[in-house]
């Protein structure tokens, strides 16, 4: 139990610092986050609408997965997409520090390291600061860290499944991400062999 504990407050403190600078100043985080915004609002106003439409920014458009993400959010919560963007991507970023822990845990079979791991990526203050704007990069970050772990986990049809939609959700978030991950994981695919 306290080990979970530990857990929760690491991800409650992530969650607190990544949304910190939304809350003080009351906008969205990071200038890459206007062309995002815009595109959910367009989305919310035009759906159904093909995402290589002309009235798009023509380039955002073609990562669309945070834009959807932020048109359902804003749809559900009925907030502003402005809002419900400015605390829904630190949120989902935020997470990539529980999903850190398992990683590590997975690799060292170490709850201690883990946990100090997944404490120091949550206050890494450049990956604070990456992690708290309205940006592709916060919200394929714990994507990332899925596709690594569900790598490392023993292969089944449940983890092919997770594997394949988080790399169909990754491809669709960010481009170069996805290249890192791809990078990464033909790594350890070499190193698992030799």
């Amino acid at each position: 139990m306290k080990k979970e504990l530990c857990i929760i407050l690491i991800l409650i403190f992530a969650i607190a610092i990544r949304l910190y600078p939304a809350a003080t100043s009351g906008m969205p985080f990071s200038t890459d986050a206007w062309p995002l915004i815009r595109n959910t609002e367009l989305i919310i106003q035009n759906t159904p609408i093909p995402l290589n439409s002309g009235i798009f920014d023509a380039y955002n458009n073609f990562w669309p997965g945070i834009q959807l993400f932020g048109a359902t959010l804003s749809q559900t919560t009925n907030l502003p997409p402005i809002t419900a963007m400015a605390l829904g991507i630190p949120i989902v970023a935020a997470f990539a520090t529980l999903i850190f822990y398992f990683l590590v845990k997975r690799l060292t079979a170490n709850a201690k390291t883990s946990l100090f791991a997944s404490a120091m990526l949550a206050a890494a203050f450049s990956y604070t600061l990456y992690t708290s704007g309205v940006t592709k990069e916060a919200f394929a970050s714990p994507l990332y860290f899925t596709l690594i772990l569900l790598f490392l986990l023993k292969h089944n049809k449940k983890t092919l499944l997770a594997f394949s939609l988080a790399s169909i959700t990754l491809a669709l978030t960010h481009h170069f991400t996805a290249f890192f991950a791809t990078v990464i994981l033909t790594a350890l695919s070499i190193a698992s062999y030799t």
